[in-house]
């Protein structure tokens, strides 16, 4: 059973607002598809599936430039019958030039419903980092350059991700820290590990949904990032939903002065998603965009009375 409790939606912000402010944050993985999929950034959002889902997704930002970023997600998402305890794993992999990385994580999120068809999540998810570089990739003037002709170098280090996720039929807001810890590198070998408040990341998403019955559905929303050293970067999205909620056609646009389309169309279990980021920033003329690709399958259940929140 769900347990119930009243919390005013205004304590939500203040908690959020209070956690945010002086935060910045670490070097974190990169996806639009967080307004089709949004566990891809906040575990605790995972809590209004209704249904065992598994997803993947794959993105190559600045194609054409070489050495650019290369993407692949992988998620699992199991609710746990009869409960208010949502299971799952994520594994994401990213390739930059010489620098591979790839993060494993276990996933826990637990529902409290505040009232009727409003529900409160928090997730926790302890999680490996694995980070190899392989400087002898690098071409040199000096044949045989003894530090540049080393094995790969490969460091495990470990951090974790906290989430929290208020969602109704219509309406959605959502905060996640996707690094609790700090990583600081001491050398090519080594990470050390600790709490440091000021490097705590997060991210802040909210949306809402307008539905004319039997027509479209509009949905808006907003997400809010930081980067450790570096501005807040938003993004304001929109999208309609026709064809019975079959297609979804999207845009946002990003205060790094780039423009993203996005596509998701439903086909009874499975589900499409496309994004194309365009930058209208001096980067323009050396890359041709970022392509993204998101594929969502579904593992159909008994009828429930599980409350879908907005998924864009």
């Amino acid at each position: 059973m769900i347990k119930s409790f009243k919390i005013s939606i205004y304590t939500y912000f203040l908690i959020i607002i209070i956690i945010g402010t002086n935060s910045y944050a670490q070097n974190i993985f990169q996806s639009n598809q967080y307004m089709i999929y949004q566990p891809i950034i906040n575990f605790s959002a995972a809590s209004s599936y209704n249904q065992v889902n598994f997803t993947s997704f794959y993105r190559n930002q600045w194609v054409g430039f070489k050495g650019s970023p290369t993407t692949f997600g992988f998620m699992g998402v199991i609710p746990i019958k009869n409960t208010a305890i949502t299971l799952g794993t994520r594994v994401f992999n990213e390739q930059i030039g010489i620098h591979n990385k790839t993060e494993v994580k276990l996933d826990y999120a637990y529902k409290l419903q505040t009232h009727l068809n409003r529900f409160l999540s928090f997730s926790i998810s302890p999680k490996i980092n694995i980070h190899q570089s392989s400087y002898q990739q690098i071409e040199t003037n000096t044949n045989n350059d003894p530090n540049f002709n080393s094995n790969p170098i490969t460091v495990i280090y470990p951090n974790a991700e906290f989430g929290l996720y208020y969602f109704s039929p219509k309406f959605y807001l959502g905060m996640s820290s996707p690094n609790l810890l700090y990583n600081n590198p001491v050398n090519n070998f080594a990470y050390t590990t600790q709490f440091s408040l000021p490097h705590i990341t997060y991210y802040i998403h909210s949306g809402y949904k307008w539905s004319k019955p039997s027509a479209y559905n509009i949905y808006g929303s907003i997400y809010l990032k930081t980067t450790y050293g570096a501005p807040v970067v938003g993004s304001l999205n929109a999208g309609i939903e026709t064809l019975k909620n079959k297609l979804l056609v999207g845009l946002s646009y990003r205060t790094t002065n780039e423009l993203v389309p996005l596509l998701r169309l439903n086909l009874n279990k499975l589900t499409l998603g496309y994004a194309f980021q365009y930058s209208l920033s001096s980067i323009r003329p050396y890359n041709n965009g970022t392509h993204e690709i998101l594929l969502n399958y579904n593992i159909k259940q008994k009828a429930t009375t599980t409350l879908i929140a907005p998924r864009f």
